[in-house]
């Protein structure tokens, strides 16, 4: 599907074609994503090793991605331009698509049980909604910082655009470590104790940014931002499949998909509250969120599901 995408990219030119592709083949690429988390964690259950550190690692490689992924593209698009561009993504999705098929290990599905339980449904489980919400609420509030933050330094704060820039970067490279580190001290802490101390490093991280107001604290309040993300990013999915192994792939996907209903909520709500009082106010909301996700969050219980 990212193959038929990105060769589509490059030649057409046509906007509906372009959303349609969009729409139908590149947004298909993000399924495989949880998939491979889901195919990982059971093979290692298999095997009978623990997954924390392994799934901590997978999810670091999306972050080096994004540090070495934007500067590649824009040096392509620029210097020889966006057709030879996309054909190196749908290129490089054909050769992953080959060492996937070839090289990946099958794992036989989970045979099926005659009579329902009502307890292996994600939807009726109590612990798994709580932990989807606090998700949920995490992601927005992410999402409304990335959002309104290039617009805030540079109209609200009369800083050079550039330090958006500097900020994203020092946070998406402070995150792999953060990353790495993180399935190594689950094991010992608990990924709910981790995960709840990473929720207030982003409460503070928010109270940071509506507080200061030099260029240089901005990027140092990233070590923050770098333990939120990278501690939930990389727990978040193991955490989410403790609590229901028996559905590996679905509960993967919510995981992946609460991320994604956050981004998109986080979009709506940071144009509407900029809109009407300020771009700082974006970041209060962002404040509040994080706080509801900490008190969210304490409420799971990984002793047991409980069912609604």
């Amino acid at each position: 599907m990212g193959a038929i995408g990105f060769i589509v990219f490059a030649f057409n030119r046509n906007y509906w074609v372009l959303l349609a592709t969009s729409a139908i083949f590149v947004s298909t690429t993000s399924a495989s994503i949880p998939q491979v988390f889901a195919l990982a964690r059971e093979i290692l259950d298999r095997k009978t090793h623990t997954s924390e550190t392994f799934s901590s690692l997978l999810r670091a490689q999306i972050s080096l991605g994004w540090v070495i992924g934007p500067p590649i593209a824009f040096f392509i698009a620029t210097g020889i331009g966006f057709t030879q561009l996309f054909l190196l993504a749908a290129s490089m999705f054909i050769i992953l698509c080959l060492v996937a098929h070839f090289t990946l290990p099958q794992i036989e599905p989970t045979p099926k049980h005659n009579q329902f339980d009502p307890s292996d449904s994600i939807w009726r489980d109590k612990n798994i909604l709580l932990l989807a919400l606090s998700f949920v609420f995490m992601y927005c509030a992410n999402n409304m910082y990335i959002i309104s933050m290039p617009l805030y330094i540079t109209h609200e704060m009369d800083l050079d655009s550039s330090a958006a820039g500097l900020m994203m970067g020092t946070a998406a490279f402070i995150e792999i470590p953060i990353m790495l580190l993180s399935g190594r001290y689950a094991l010992r802490f608990g990924k709910k104790n981790i995960i709840s101390a990473a929720v207030l490093a982003g409460s503070l991280f928010y109270i940071g940014i509506i507080v200061n107001t030099s260029y240089i604290g901005f990027v140092l309040l990233q070590f923050l931002n770098g333990i939120f993300i990278g501690v939930t990013a990389a727990l978040g999915i193991s955490y989410f499949q403790d609590l229901k192994p028996k559905k590996m792939g679905q509960i993967t996907t919510l995981y992946s998909n609460a991320i994604k209903t956050g981004g998109v909520l986080g979009g709506v709500f940071a144009g509407i509250i900029a809109d009407i009082y300020s771009f700082q106010a974006v970041f209060w909301a962002s404040l509040i969120l994080t706080a509801l996700a900490f008190l969210t969050i304490l409420k799971v219980q990984d002793g047991g599901a409980k069912s609604l």
